[in-house]
């Protein structure tokens, strides 16, 4: 299998196939799960923005998604969401594994590594919030006016590097409320699902877990030591910290610098000044005090506007004049998962937060799944994929590269997705002939 997308897509095939046969259809013997998410898969590759448009031109566009996607059947939207409704979100979450071991195979993710690991943020989204449509598995926001929003949060995780444009999804846990409780579900709890997966799954010995202040706690480092373990793996971390939530670390830290016992570097531009302190060996918290962490600084002036940037991070590298530049790098490189992933599946595309279907168990959960699976197949073609790469260069952003892909899919007969690519690059010519 290589990585264009087209094999993907057969390989994909195949893998939904398998689910298909845990999980067979009783009262619909016409339909099968394989193609119900493969159907799930196509809606968010071709880019429409609703499932009503989706299943409207299902039958004109018959050929193709057969040809293309592996598609045999056409379902109705309801039967798309009853069925989708039913699928254990685990059985999805799952497709993540074999692409992005294959990337490690084909040596993509070499280019990823820094000081000798994957660089893996956490980080939450919404993607869906209303006052009026709801299941049984939403969050709940209960406002001093008396009304109630609905949400689905998740959170997910990405292979990020700070010099590489493209980010590779490799799994994404709902936050939901969990079966038999009354109050929200969390971050924190998701990501304690989340990162076992994580930890299993990555095909490398070592990789380093980034996020926000919520993460720079004792149970949640504990938790990376423990997997660590039970996978015979090195797993890092480098967590954001804050003064209000990590007084006792930052008070050590002052201590330290006053009494001149810390490490600190100035570099300046022409335009930008740039501090960095840090100090081994702290403990994080009274509550951990076995717990050691390293303590990160960073500061970023501007010199025209005469404002700075604050950065602050705990790790378990050990920092060092040689490295603590590129751990600066990677704990600012966390804002790739904001905006490369979650700003690209709100605006550029996507419609990560539009209501493709609720359902009552797993259906909200499955579509935002297989939307950033969706997601993963378009940023290994970005990386890997000259066509993909001219193709959108071509069309000037990811909107107008999808539009006219949609314009082709709905217009020709079409063998593969790359034939796409190359019409709209040029390599690949076609005449329209009109009777006369």
């Amino acid at each position: 299998m290589s990585l264009l997308f087209d094999d993907l897509v057969q390989d994909l095939k195949q893998r939904c196939i398998k689910i298909a046969e845990k999980y067979p259809i009783a009262d619909n013997a016409t339909l099968t799960i394989d193609n119900i998410l493969m159907c799930g898969f196509a809606l968010f590759s071709i880019k429409d923005n609703s499932l009503a448009k989706f299943v409207k031109k299902l039958k004109e566009r018959a050929g193709n998604l057969k040809s293309i996607f592996k598609i045999t059947q056409t379902p109705s939207d309801t039967a798309m969401r009853t069925i989708l409704d039913e699928v254990p979100t685990s059985e999805i979450q799952n497709l993540f594994i074999p692409y992005v071991k294959k990337l490690e195979e084909q040596g993509v993710l070499s280019d990823y590594e820094i000081l000798g690991n994957l660089y893996i943020p956490l980080d939450g989204t919404r993607h869906h919030s209303s006052q009026n449509v709801y299941c049984d598995c939403c969050l709940t926001t209960h406002h001093r006016n008396g009304t109630t929003t609905y949400h689905h949060d998740a959170i997910c995780a990405c292979i990020v590097h700070p010099n590489q444009k493209e980010v590779f999804p490799i799994g994404i846990e709902e936050i939901i409320r969990q079966d038999g409780q009354t109050k929200n579900d969390c971050e924190t709890n998701a990501a304690k699902r989340l990162i076992p997966r994580i930890v299993e799954h990555v095909p490398t010995t070592q990789l380093c877990l980034g996020g926000d202040a919520i993460y720079a706690t004792g149970p949640m480092i504990r938790l990376t030591q423990e997997q660590a373990k039970i996978h015979h793996k090195e797993v890092h971390f480098i967590f954001s910290v804050q003064p209000g939530s990590h007084q006792y670390l930052f008070l050590q830290f002052e201590r330290l610098e006053a009494s001149g016992n810390i490490k600190s570097f100035t570099f300046t531009t022409k335009d930008k000044k740039y501090v960095t302190k840090f100090a081994n060996e702290l403990i994080i918290n009274g509550k951990n005090a076995d717990l050691f962490v390293n303590f990160l600084y960073f500061e970023e002036h501007d010199l025209k506007k005469g404002t700075v940037k604050i950065f602050s991070w705990i790790t378990d590298i050990p920092i060092t004049t040689k490295n603590y530049n590129q751990l600066v790098k990677l704990g600012r490189s966390r804002w790739k998962i904001e905006n490369e992933t979650f700003n690209t599946l709100k605006n550029q595309g996507y419609e990560f937060e539009h209501n493709f279907g609720h359902g009552h168990q797993f259906l909200a959960a499955n579509f935002a799944v297989l939307m950033l699976l969706a997601f993963l197949f378009d940023q290994i073609q970005q990386r890997v994929n000259l066509n993909f790469k001219l193709a959108k260069l071509k069309a000037g952003s990811r909107i107008a590269l999808w539009e006219k892909v949609r314009q082709y899919f709905d217009l020709l007969p079409i063998p593969s997705m790359d034939f796409i690519y190359q019409l709209i690059i040029g390599k690949i010519k076609f005449k329209v002939q009109f009777k006369t």
